[in-house]
Order: structure tokens, then C-alpha cells, then sequence
């Protein structure tokens, strides 16, 4: 069965489970979340939920590993409001999320739009106690940036420098589109200072906003004074600008 869900012949599995049923056969979990797995696949929803009812009748609930493994396949297929309906299941069954239920979640949803659904188990983790991974930050950040809400954006970046963690490259870039996007370019020039301090490799993605909101503004001494600062870290400058033009 797992093999046939695996190369979409789900019609094949269900049909092998009807033969493992026929011959009496007593399902374990494993045999539940295969076929589970297989439906969310194919977008069979209350198959799917109902199958998840008739694991619970049969006494062998879904474990976090098995949920875990039907939100990423939904996930993978885009269904975020499914994604959620399967994780009020799993409370329904008093099972605990672990750290990788909370990323796969928290991670689809940031990705497919859904920020403050993953930013409502973000805290909901921070409240537990539960290490939080630099990646998560990351999303929730992009996804921040995305929606233009960048001040949470920027409360996120502090909030992770305060838990000991050291910002990527990918959130100041972000977090500095952001800021340009809505014409706060001093603070995005702030903020790139602080990049630099932190000694990371930057790239021409951190500066190509701030070139970019320089010339809307009419601001081209800070333009020239930006392309300084470039040379100043080795930034190939003729290089750079043909990709901003």
C-alpha cells in the first residue's frame, strides 16, 4: 500500500486494503496513516477525516509522527485550512506537537500566505517553552515583510537577537526591502550598518533596494555615497549595476 500511494495509485492501495480487510486482518496505525496520507494526496478530505474517525474506533489514534506526516503532505499541496483542521484534530486527541509539527505548520502556512496563523503557534511555542529554530524567524519575517507589516518584522529580528541567535543575511535583506518599499530608507540605511557590523558576506541584494529608493527619491548624492560604501567590501560595483539596470 505505502508503495502504491507513493506512485499515486491510491484506487490500488484502497484496494489491497479491501483485501487485507476481506482476509480479516487487524489494521494497525501504520496502515491508517498510509492510506490517510494517500487521500490528503488526492485532496479526499472527508474520506480522509472519516478514516481518521474510524482509526480512533478502532482504539489506535494517530501519533504526532503520523499527524505530522499528514500536515506535510497537505502542506505540500497547499491546503492550509486542511492543515488546520488536522491540527484541531490532534488536539481533539490530546496529542502534544512535538518541534517538528510545529515547524511544518508554522513554515507552510508563513510560505502560503497564512503569517499570522503561523505567528499565533509561534507564540503559542514560545509560551511552552519550546526551542525555537532560527528558520522559523526567518519565515515569519518574509512573511511579515510580504503582507508590508515590517515593524512586527523588525520586532521579530530583536525578539531573535534577545534569544541569543544571530540574524542570516536573508532577514536583513528582507527586512531592508521592507523598509525601502515604504520610503523608510534612513532606517534601512541603519539597519545595513548594523549588517555590516555583524561581519556577514553581504550581497547585492542587501543594497539593490536602497539604490533603487535613492533614485525614486532623487536623492543621488546618497546613491554615490551608497556606491562607496560598496567598493569599500569589495563589491564588483560595475558588475552589480548592470544587474540593477
Amino acid at each position: 500500500m505505502d508503495t502504491l500511494v507513493k506512485i499515486n495509485y491510491l484506487d490500488l492501495a484502497l484496494s489491497v486494503y479491501d483485501d487485507f480487510k476481506a482476509h480479516e486482518l487487524v489494521e494497525e496505525s501504520i496502515t491508517y496513516t498510509i492510506l490517510i496520507k494517500g487521500l490528503c494526496k488526492e485532496g479526499k478530505f472527508e474520506e480522509m477525516f472519516g478514516l481518521l474517525g474510524k482509526m480512533r474506533d478502532n482504539l489506535c489514534k494517530p501519533d504526532v509522527f503520523a499527524y505530522t506526516a499528514m500536515i506535510k503532505v497537505l502542506v505540500s499541496e497547499g491546503n492550509f485550512d486542511a492543515c488546520c483542521r488536522v491540527w484541531e484534530e490532534m488536539r481533539k486527541d490530546m496529542v502534544e506537537p512535538d518541534v517538528m509539527a510545529y515547524v511544518t505548520l508554522i513554515m507552510g502556512l508563513c510560505k502560503g500566505g497564512e503569517v499570522e496563523r503561523g505567528y499565533e503557534l509561534f507564540r503559542e511555542m514560545k509560551e511552552k517553552g519550546i526551542l525555537i529554530d532560527r528558520a522559523i524567524y526567518g519565515v515569519l519575517v518574509d512573511g511579515f515583510v510580504g503582507k508590508g507589516k515590517v515593524g512586527k518584522a523588525c520586532e521579530l529580528l530583536k525578539d531573535l537577537m534577545d534569544s541569543g541567535y544571530r540574524a542570516d543575511l536573508g532577514m536583513y535583506n528582507s527586512i531592508i526591502g521592507g523598509l525601502c518599499s515604504m520610503k523608510h530608507v534612513y532606517k534601512a540605511y541603519k539597519l545595513f550598518k548594523v549588517t555590516v557590523q555583524d561581519v556577514l558576506v553581504l550581497n547585492f541584494a542587501t543594497v539593490n533596494s536602497m539604490l533603487v529608493c535613492y533614485v525614486k527619491m532623487g536623492r543621488m548624492d546618497d546613491f554615490r555615497k551608497l556606491l562607496e560604501h560598496m567598493k569599500k567590501f569589495k563589491f564588483s560595483v560595475v558588475d552589480d549595476l548592470e544587474k540593477f539596470f
